[in-house]
Order: structure tokens, then sequence, then C-alpha cells
């Protein structure tokens, strides 16, 4: 899903003790990486699960696709899944279920969605939507709770779509989509929210009126414009990079404009407007933690782990759950110390993976949109935590990648002279 769209969508948690223990975590969370501490007295706050590490597609530029991927496919079942949760699920507030494969696959998601969804847990699932679905199968997506439905459709025609989305059904995936959100409206639920997401290529960047004509057309809640990975210099009829900057606007649909009009959590009652793009770091501010490290890991079927989803096959991986090493001993292994202990002077220790991270911009700012949905939804004792102590939950950083959440914390701050006046992060 898109990562923009994910503060204007993220529900408030309603259940108070549940809101209480996850809030409680963050701010453990905040604290341990702001001080660059190792070993964690707080568990995963957001975290990625792969529901199936197998796919029939063969998209291009997809380690699964491609088969450079070397993990056996595999499916996610009821009993890993539960032993993730009672290692952090009371804490979590949002899981991602894919990442290598295709998640509707997996004939449980609807037992897996419905386990996670009585810890309070945001819901996601990225897919294809290129598989036969029967009238059952639609109804049990939708009553499991699932809270957002990411439909890759990389364009308005099958001609097109089929250039990047290779053994795909653009019929089939077009079917799919009415009928979910047909049967969606049928039953009255507000949830999953249903989301399009266009990846831009170079062949298909000069069709993105007609797929927001077609999108609006089909009644899906969000439509996501994102920039796809691609070599810029692609071979004579490759898949390539998409050229200038033609992503504006990068997010809309219904769920988009109401989101921006949500004022239902306190910190979003002194926000007088949300910025879709927040800010970007300043020089000099970049390489000095990783977030990944702190507050998500990257769950595999057969119970491996690894640090983050920018990471992919078994050599990458932190460890595996087995006999006397459950997901609470990975989460503080010595792979996992090692890595935290390389921050913040660059670069990593070499003995760690993240030595080596190919996406090494994702360390500063991958979690931003979900922190900055959490602040939003923030009860107020965590903001009077976070106002009598900011130097030391948030880095220099934060405050260029989440302008508006500080601006709100500030009037907040001006209006309540209870709470204790304190200078910026730094």
């Amino acid at each position: 899903m898109s990562a923009s769209s994910f503060p204007l969508v993220l529900p408030k948690v309603q259940d108070t003790a549940l809101e209480t223990t996850k809030y409680e975590n963050l701010l453990r969370a905040l604290r341990n990486r702001r001080l660059n501490v190792a070993r964690l007295d707080h568990t995963p706050l957001d975290i990625t699960v792969d529901m199936c590490t197998a796919c029939h597609l063969r998209c291009p530029y997809c380690a699964t696709g491609s088969g450079v991927l070397d993990r056996k496919a595999q499916v996610l079942g009821l009993d890993e899944h539960r032993r993730i949760l009672d290692f952090c699920g009371e804490q979590l507030f949002t899981i991602w279920y894919f990442s290598n494969g295709e998640p509707l696959l997996n004939k449980r998601l609807h037992q897996i969605v419905a386990d996670a969804k009585r810890y309070g847990i945001f819901t996601v699932i990225s897919t294809s939507l290129s598989v036969p679905l029967s009238a059952t199968r639609i109804d049990e997506i939708l009553y499991s709770g699932l809270d957002l439905i990411s439909c890759s459709i990389d364009g308005p025609d099958a001609a097109t779509y089929n250039r990047y989305r290779i053994g795909g059904d653009f019929n089939l995936v077009q079917s799919n989509l009415e009928r979910l959100i047909a049967r969606k409206r049928e039953l009255g639920l507000q949830y999953p929210l249903i989301e399009w997401r266009y990846l831009v290529f170079r062949h298909n960047q000069d069709l993105q009126a007609e797929t927001r004509h077609l999108a609006h057309a089909k009644g899906v809640d969000i439509l996501e414009l994102f920039q796809g990975s691609a070599p810029a210099q692609a071979p004579e009829g490759a898949v390539a990079a998409m050229t200038g900057g033609l992503l504006s606007p990068a997010i809309s649909g219904p769920a988009v404009e109401a989101g921006l009009r949500r004022r239902d959590t306190l910190l979003r009652r002194y926000l007088p407007e949300l910025s879709i793009n927040p800010g970007e770091p300043g020089p000099g501010l970049l390489g000095r933690k990783c977030d990944w490290l702190y507050f998500g890991s990257m769950f595999y079927p057969d119970g491996s782990v690894g640090p983050c989803c920018v990471l992919g096959n078994s050599d990458t991986d932190f460890g595996q759950r087995g006999p006397g090493m459950d997901y609470r001993a990975l989460w503080n292994n010595p792979k996992y110390l090692d890595a935290r202990a390389s921050f913040p002077t660059p670069p990593p220790n070499p003995r760690s993976i993240c030595a080596h991270c190919p996406a090494p911009q994702v360390q500063d700012w991958f979690f931003r949109q979900s922190l900055r949905a959490y602040l939003l939804n923030a009860p107020e004792w965590f903001i009077q935590a976070v106002l009598a102590e900011p130097d030391q939950l948030f880095y220099p950083v934060d405050l260029y990648l989440m302008p508006d959440e500080f601006m709100a914390l500030k009037r907040y701050q001006q209006a309540k002279p209870s709470v204790r006046q304190a200078g910026e992060p730094g």
C-alpha cells in the first residue's frame, strides 16, 4: 500500500487496554532507538510477515518472479503465526502480510487475519489479484477483519498490464476487483479499504489519466501511483524506469480525501492540515540509525527472521525459531545486537549484513509514515510523555520527516499551560 496514505487511513486503537500496551511499547522503542540501545526491552511495533513465499506471476524485477529468491515455496501456518502473536501481538500496531509471495495463495489467510484482529492490529495484504476467487472466498476475506487490500494493477488495459505482470490475467483481476467492491458495499462494510496500486514505468507513465478514470469508475478507496523499480538503461524491449516527475498526486480517492479531513483524535485537532508528502531530511542527517532494527522485523513461514523486507534471501536472515530459540530470544540475539551496536557511527560493523544494505535510504525514513500515524492517533498521556523529554525520544532528522506532527505537538503544548515547555528534539 501507499506509505503516503497510511497516516490518513490508520484508525485509532479502539480497545483502551491494548492502546495503553501499544503506546507504552512505542515509548520504550523511541527511547531505545534514540539512545542507541542494543539490547531492547520492547518488542516490534510494525512487522512484515510473508503469508506465502511463492507466486505464479513472473514480474521481471521481483526476486520471486525472476527466480532469484532462494527460499522454499511455503505458506504461513496458523501455529507459526500464533507464535509470532504470542511474542509481540499485544504491542503491534500493524502487520503487512506480504513481501516475497502472493498472499491469496494461502487458503488460511482469513483465519490468520482474524487471529491478528483479536489484538487490535491493523492488517494489510498486497496482491496481484490474479487468482480465481469463489464467492465464499471473497466473503471469507471481507469478514476476516482485514483492513486494507492493495491490488497491484499497472495499467488500464491488458496489453499495458502484461508488460510487467507477466503471467497475470487482466480480465480476472478486473473481475475480482469489481466483485470485492460490490460485495463489500452489499455487506455495508467500511473495511477492508481497497487500493489500486499502479507501479509507474516508462511504458505506462502516459496512461495515468486513463487509470485514474478507470479506478474512479470501479469505486476503489485509494489509487496509488508509485515509481516502479527498474533500470533507467534497460535492454531493448525490457521494462524501464519512468522519466520525469510525473506522480502528482501520488495518492487519491475517497479514503484519502476523508483522511485529510479527519479530526477524530486529540493531535489531529491541533493540526490545521496534513501534508500528503512530508518533509525530507537535511544534509548530514542520514545514516545515523536504522529504524528497522528498533521498530520492525521480517518473519517468514518457516520461522526464519530477517532484519527487514529490503533483504530477501536466507543468507541475510538473523536467525530461525527452533528449540531453545523463540522469537523473543531472536529479537535480542547476537546478530541483532551487533547490527544495533553498529550505529550511529558509519559504516556499520562489517560482520553485519547491515554494512552492505542495498537500500540505505530506507534506514532513516522507512517508518516515518507509520510513526506519523501512531503519533496522530496517540492518547493524551502519550503526547504529554513525548513533550516531557523530546530530546530523549527523537533524532533531529525526525523533525524534518514529520513537520506536521511536530507542529501539532507545539500547538497542543501552547494550548495546555500545565504541560512543561520543552525544546525541540536535538
